[in-house]
C-alpha cells in the first residue's frame, strides 16, 4: 500500500457525457506535537456549518460511506478486575486543531468511531520518586474530515490557501464535480450569493494513525 485508497467513479456532467473521479482517503501525517486534540464538543454557527458540508460529502464519498458502514454501533468494552494503582481519566477524541488552528480535522461519526486515550494526573503513587504516567500506548487508526471552520464577514472560509497547500499527498484527483454542485445547490440563495466570489474550498478525509496511552502506570523517576 502506499499510504492512500483510491477508486474511479463516473458522473454524467450537463451535457450527459461520463465524467471519471476519484474518491480517495489519504494519511494524515501531521506530527502529533503539531495538532491539538478536541475532547469536548463545539458550538458555534461556522462548526454547525463545518458539520453539514462534512455530512453532504459524505453522500457522495463512496470510500468514506463505505468505511463508516463496517463500523460496529456500539462498543463494550471488557470489565476490568481489582483497583488501579493509576486512575486514569479517559477523554473521547473528538477531532483536532492543526496548522496553527486554521484547519479542523473532525473524527466522522465519533459515535461509531470511539477514539480515547488515556489522561494521567501525574501524581505520585508509590513513594516520593514514583509518578503515574501515560502507558499502555496503541495503534488507533480512525478517519477525519478536514477543512477551514471560520468565515470572514464576507461569509468565506478563512484558510482554504493553508489548507490547499498541506493537504496529504496522493490523490490525483481531490474535488468531485458532483460534491462541489451539490454544495453549492443544497445552501441558502444568501450563501450560495455570498460564496460565488470565495476560494476554492480544498476539505478531504484522511486517516489518522495515532499511538494513545491506554493506562496508567506508576513508574520511577531516575534522578
Amino acid at each position: 500500500m502506499d499510504g492512500h485508497l483510491c477508486i474511479h467513479l463516473s458522473d454524467p456532467d450537463d451535457d450527459g457525457d461520463k465524467i471519471p473521479f476519484c474518491g480517495c482517503i489519504v494519511a494524515d501525517p501531521t506530527p502529533e506535537m503539531e495538532i491539538d486534540y478536541i475532547c469536548e464538543p463545539l458550538r458555534s454557527e461556522d462548526f454547525q456549518k463545518f458539520l453539514n458540508r462534512m455530512d453532504n460529502e459524505l453522500k457522495y464519498h463512496l470510500m468514506a460511506k463505505e468505511y463508516v458502514s463496517t463500523l460496529p454501533d456500539k462498543y463494550e468494552p471488557p470489565e476490568e478486575a481489582g483497583n488501579p494503582v493509576c486512575p486514569a481519566e479517559s477523554k473521547q477524541i473528538l477531532g483536532y486543531f492543526k496548522n496553527k488552528g486554521v484547519t479542523l480535522c473532525w473524527v466522522v461519526m465519533p459515535h461509531r468511531q470511539i477514539v480515547k486515550r488515556a489522561n494521567c494526573d501525574g501524581d505520585s503513587c508509590c513513594g516520593a520518586s514514583t509518578r503515574c504516567e501515560p502507558h499502555g500506548y496503541t495503534l488507533s487508526k480512525y478517519l477525519v474530515y478536514c477543512d477551514a471552520l471560520l468565515t470572514d464577514y464576507e461569509g468565506c472560509l478563512i484558510g482554504t490557501d493553508t489548507l490547499r497547500d498541506t493537504m496529504p499527498q496522493g490523490c490525483e484527483d481531490r474535488r468531485k464535480k458532483r460534491s462541489e454542485e451539490s454544495s453549492f445547490y443544497n445552501s441558502t440563495f444568501s450563501e450560495r450569493e455570498t460564496r460565488q466570489g470565495c476560494p476554492v474550498n480544498e476539505h478531504y478525509y484522511a486517516f489518522r494513525h495515532d499511538f494513545l496511552p491506554s493506562v496508567c502506570t506508576c513508574r520511577k523517576q531516575n534522578c
